[in-house]
């Protein structure tokens, strides 16, 4: 038993390191859009966004507008936020079954198959687990990217930089280590659902290829189960990912809102539940493409790292 625990163990770590290696890559290639879909979530501009993109760039630049700010930070937070839930989705995944058939009235019952409840469940499990630990870097990132729309916060002056508390405590006006976990509750319900949605398209749309189509299980796989994924993780995560930007930042006239539940009212009053997926195009085109490459990278980490795909 001491054994089996101290693979386990060695496995466990082995898949997070697999899913932190990606996390560190993708926001390298993926940050401008994802700051994107922050300045235009918080800007409140009419008309399309690849219009207000393309005027970022005329009057900023690429790198100054969009693919600078914020990159150290989304770096950590990915990093930190996808080596745990992908690190401990398998395991969750797995404790949900055995669950579920220790339920079977002490029958020996032969091992059930991944269900889409169990990837649903693990999700939820392992992605509020890991946005919870990572909120502090999620939040550094987040303000630092809209200190460059609204220019509000002490930190746009130098938004690719400094510490996680250069932009927190000043525009909250609360501070010690509570401050930090500004907004958490709707991130960790937004990461939860990303992570469900994520992980029932990628391992539901991987275990029905390969068990019930005979494809092989490898790299082409992998990509088009990502696409998927990020459809799937885009829809379901929507509305607490606009509520979380907004949450985290001063409103146009620099004031913090006073709870969740007011900026969620806010939002209401703005645009109704429209509002609520606005942005949904910019993460989908950020998602689909970022989870293809860290996916691969992923399951090619596993495989370096001595482990196979992920099952």
């Amino acid at each position: 038993m001491p054994d089996q625990l101290a693979q386990s163990i060695n496995e466990l770590g082995r898949n997070i390191a697999a899913a932190a290696i990606a996390g560190l890559i993708q926001p390298m290639l993926f940050n401008p859009l994802e700051c994107l879909r922050v300045r235009w979530q918080v800007a409140q501009a009419s008309g399309r966004m690849s219009a207000f993109a393309l005027s970022i760039m005329r009057s900023e630049g690429l790198w100054r507008g969009l693919w600078q700010p914020g990159l150290p930070h989304n770096m950590a937070a990915v990093a930190m936020s996808q080596g745990l839930r992908l690190g401990l989705y398998p395991s969750c995944r797995d404790l949900a079954l055995t669950l579920a058939r220790a339920g079977d009235n002490g029958i020996d019952a032969p091992a059930r198959k991944k269900s889409p409840v169990a990837m649903l469940v693990a999700g939820l499990s392992a992605g509020s687990v890991a946005y919870f630990v990572s909120a502090p870097f999620w939040l550094s990132k987040t303000r630092v990217q809209a200190s460059s729309q609204f220019a509000t916060f002490p930190a746009a002056e130098g938004a690719s930089g400094g510490l996680v508390t250069d932009a927190i405590a000043p525009s909250t006006g609360v501070g010690g280590a509570v401050a930090l976990w500004r907004g958490c509750l709707p991130l960790v319900v937004r990461g939860a659902l990303l992570t469900s949605g994520q992980m029932l398209g990628y391992d539901g749309t991987k275990t029905f290829a390969v068990s019930e189509l005979g494809l092989p299980d490898g790299p082409p796989l992998h990509m088009l189960a990502a696409v998927l994924a990020g459809l799937s993780a885009a829809t379901l995560s929507a509305p607490a990912d606009v509520l979380v930007t907004r949450y985290q930042c001063t409103d146009q006239n620099g004031q913090a809102h006073r709870s969740v539940a007011v900026c969620a009212a806010s939002l209401m009053r703005e645009g109704g539940l429209g509002v609520f997926f606005r942005g949904w195009t910019a993460n989908f085109l950020r998602l689909a493409p970022t989870f293809t490459v860290g996916s691969v990278i992923y399951e090619q980490s596993r495989r370096a790292l001595g482990l196979s795909y992920m099952k």
